[in-house]
Parts: structure tokens; sequence; C-alpha cells
């Protein structure tokens, strides 16, 4: 008895219709492009250090409400480190600031 060797990708591509190949060409591309997004990144998110209330209410929607946003806020301001002072904060200033960003209506 006699046993073939056959390549991998041969026996991959090979087995594949036209249709099914389209679809993953179209996948490999689309995973490949994906990540290649021409849009620059925020420059005042960009930074690691704490920021302070000001500078988080210019950043972007996406952005200013983003945990680690949260934390770098936190961690600038002394009185926050309190979790009865922080949970206060959040309440009377970052739930305001996001029904004035986000709008919902019911």
């Amino acid at each position: 008895m006699e046993i073939r060797r056959v390549h991998v990708t041969r026996l991959i591509f090979f087995n594949l219709k036209v249709k099914e190949m389209k679809r993953v060409l179209f996948v490999v591309l689309f995973c490949v492009f994906a990540g290649c997004s021409g849009d620059p990144e925020s420059p005042l998110a960009s930074t690691d250090g704490p920021i302070s209330v000001e500078v988080w209410k210019q950043f972007e929607v996406v952005d200013k409400y983003a945990p680690e946003t949260l934390y770098r806020l936190r961690k600038n301001n002394s009185k926050l480190q309190n979790e009865r002072n922080w949970n206060r904060f959040m309440r009377d200033v970052v739930v305001p600031e996001r029904r004035k960003d986000i709008p919902t209506t019911y």
C-alpha cells in the first residue's frame, strides 16, 4: 500500500470550490485590513498619566467613559480614592455628563 504525501495548502485550496475560495479570501483580506484604520487616536486619550476633570470633559464620547479613562481620572484626585466619594462623583458628575453626551429617549 502506497501512502501519498500531499501538501496541506494544496489539500485545502484544491478541495474548495470557487465560491468558497472567494469567501476565504474575503475573510483573510478583511482580517488583514480591519486593524489598518486611517483614523488617528485621540491625542487626549493617548497619554497614560492621571487626568483632571477638565481634561476628561474634553475627551470624545468613546474614550470618555472607558474604564481605563475613569481609572486615570480617579487616580489624579486624592479625594476620589475613597469609595464613597467616588460613588458620589459618579452620581453627581459622570452620570449627568453621560446623559448630555448620550441622550436616550424611552
